[in-house]
């Protein structure tokens, strides 16, 4: 698959589950559609409807709430677990049928699947969260059951994994976690990985600044030979030109930017050149072998 140029997000969500339509612009200008799944445990805020009661709960690995403010969440059983592996892939499976030509599974800032990763919140004592192969057990699970879709889909389609490379919170989730958990993502279906970061309790301190998360994809594609994703506050032509030009990433991904200033402008104000060069090829890790 040829990227040519980044993606801008429209969100929606429907109860516990948030899903994010991506567009990857083509050279042709055309768009590949492209989708974000997430469930978002702990975070869900329940939705009231008068008369109905309570449509939507949040759930996590324990009854540790999210953050102060937030309800605690119902933990989950090992059926409720399946249940949720499931839906993930049924949801994969309709946005298949639906078009979608690639799909990311979001296990960054704070939603259900990252949650699970937290050694903080996930205090489990049973496979879920007996050290580091069970903190990464749902995730795992979860990506094998959605690449499962893959007998419906055609060879060329992408599976992406959207991971906090850290957590910026002591006894959390660190990048040589990330660093560890990455090839086995790769044994287990994920063809690229979304370098984000944090998001897993409120407050939280961390850096920011131009493509300031754009050091987790580089370090994390050095370290493992898998094709990474770059975000967080890209926001000209430019830069991702200089990311894929540095072999900082293999795709550099642009969200907000593209909602106050669509790329549209940026290839009629004299971009056009960069936009040209953002041409790299998205294959499986193996294929590309560091």
């Amino acid at each position: 698959m040829h990227v040519r140029i980044v993606r801008g997000a429209v969100r929606s969500a429907a109860f516990a589950a948030s899903v994010i339509g991506t567009l990857i612009w083509a050279q042709s200008a055309a768009t590949t559609p492209s989708g974000s799944l997430a469930h978002t445990g702990a975070d869900t805020i329940p939705w009231v409807v008068v008369g109905i009661g309570v449509l939507a709960v949040a759930q996590g690995g324990s009854s540790r709430p999210f953050a102060r403010g937030y309800r605690a969440p119902v933990a989950m059983t090992r059926r409720h677990i399946d249940m949720a592996i499931h839906q993930f892939a049924a949801a994969a499976e309709r946005a298949a049928a639906d078009g979608f030509r690639l799909l990311e599974l979001h296990a960054g800032h704070g939603r259900l699947l990252h949650s699970f990763l937290y050694p903080v919140a996930n205090r489990r004592t049973d496979r879920y969260g007996d050290g580091f192969t069970g903190l990464t057990l749902l995730l795992r699970r979860t990506v094998r059951a959605v690449r499962a879709v893959r007998a419906v889909w055609p060879g060329e389609l992408l599976l992406a994994v959207g991971l906090s490379a850290t957590d910026f919170v002591a006894g959390g989730w660190t990048l040589k976690d990330t660093v560890r958990l990455v090839p086995l993502l790769a044994e287990d279906g994920a063809d690229l990985i979304d370098c984000t970061s944090g998001g897993i309790t409120r407050p939280e301190p961390r850096p920011t600044g131009p493509a300031w998360q754009a050091p987790h994809a580089a370090a994390v594609r050095r370290a493992t030979g898998v094709s990474t994703a770059a975000v967080g506050k890209i926001t000209t032509v430019a830069q991702a030109d200089r990311l894929l030009t540095e072999e900082q990433c293999d795709v550099a991904l642009m969200g907000r930017q593209l909602l106050i200033e669509p790329m549209e402008r940026q290839y009629t104000d004299g971009h056009s050149v960069h936009a040209r060069r953002l041409d790299v090829q998205v294959g499986s890790p193996s294929a590309r072998g560091g």
